[in-house]
């Protein structure tokens, strides 16, 4: 449960960082000004940094319920 909970906060991070990079290349390149990019950064960051957060819980639900089909 504690390695869970750290590859959560490690992913939910990683998702923020992400978001922000990529944020500040496509603003960048469209020669946006800093305070845009800033606003939008911080709004996708906290979006991937939730998925990233919820991705080890989802990842074994989805796995499990995956296992018992037959499509």
């Amino acid at each position: 449960m504690v390695v869970r909970f750290v590859k959560a906060i490690l992913y939910g991070y990683a998702g923020a960082v992400f978001a922000g990079l990529m944020v500040a290349l496509a603003g960048t390149g469209l020669n946006l000004s800093y305070g845009t990019m800033v606003s939008t950064a911080s709004l996708s960051g906290a979006v991937f940094g939730v998925a990233g957060f919820t991705l080890p819980w989802w990842r074994p639900l989805i796995m499990t319920r995956s296992r018992g089909r037959t499509d």
